[in-house]
C-alpha cells in the first residue's frame, strides 16, 4: 500500500514516472483500476500524451476494448484500465468503480469541485495492500496540499521532496571565487550575502 505526497520541482520528470507506473501496472495486471486526475483540461490531455507514448512504444501488445482520448481499457480477461479526467469537471466525477491505482497530478491546483472529485476518488480505493496513492505537486504557497503536507502522519501518508538542488541539470558550475567574471556583482551583493548568511 502507496500512500505518498510528492512535492517536486518541475521539469525532472516526476509525472511521467508516476504515470509511467500507472500504465505498466494496468497492463501488466489483470482488473487494475488505474485513474489520473488533472487541474485542468489541457493538463489532462498532456498526461494522456504521455499514456499515448507508452502504449505506442510497449513492446507488449493486449487486445483493447476501448483507446480513446480519455482511457484505455483492455479486453477480458484482462480487463485492466487507465483513465484520465480533470478534477472537478463533474460533480460526480470519481463516485463509481473501485480504484486501485491513483495519480492526483498538481493536486495543489485543484479547485473547490476538484477537491470533491479527489474525495469521491479517495473513497473507491481500498485501504488495502496493493493499492496505490500519488498527490503530486509542484509548491504554489499555503493550500490544502500545504496542509497535507505538514500533517502526513493524520492520513498514513508519506512525504516525499525533491528540489532543484537535487537536480544536477538545474546548478550552474563552480566558480572560483576570485575568477574575474565576480567584478561584475553588484558591490552590495558583497555586503547582503555575509549578512544574510
Amino acid at each position: 500500500k502507496v500512500r505518498q505526497n510528492v512535492l517536486k520541482n518541475r521539469q525532472v520528470g516526476i509525472s511521467t514516472a508516476i504515470q509511467a507506473f500507472c500504465f505498466y501496472l494496468a497492463l501488466h495486471v489483470p482488473g487494475v483500476e488505474a485513474l489520473v486526475t488533472a487541474h485542468r483540461a489541457d493538463s489532462g490531455d498532456a498526461v494522456f500524451r504521455r499514456t499515448k507514448t507508452f502504449e505506442n512504444r510497449c513492446p507488449v501488445k493486449m487486445p483493447v476494448e476501448r483507446n480513446n482520448k480519455k482511457e484505455i481499457q483492455w479486453k477480458p480477461p484482462h480487463s485492466s484500465a487507465l483513465r484520465v479526467g480533470v478534477a472537478g469537471d463533474d460533480a460526480d466525477f470519481g463516485r463509481s468503480e473501485t480504484r486501485h491505482v491513483y495519480h492526483a497530478s498538481e493536486a495543489a491546483l485543484y479547485n473547490e469541485r476538484g477537491l470533491d472529485a479527489y474525495a469521491n476518488v479517495m473513497a473507491s480505493i481500498p485501504n488495502q495492500p496493493g493499492t496505490f496513492v500519488w498527490r503530486e505537486t509542484t509548491a504554489k504557497g499555503q493550500n490544502w496540499f500545504y496542509e497535507c503536507w505538514n500533517a502526513p502522519e493524520l492520513e498514513g501518508v508519506e512525504n516525499f521532496f525533491t528540489g532543484w538542488l537535487d537536480d544536477p541539470t538545474c546548478r550552474l558550475p563552480s566558480i572560483a571565487l576570485d575568477d574575474p567574471c565576480w567584478a561584475k556583482i553588484p558591490k552590495s551583493w558583497l555586503t547582503d550575502e555575509p549578512r544574510l548568511r
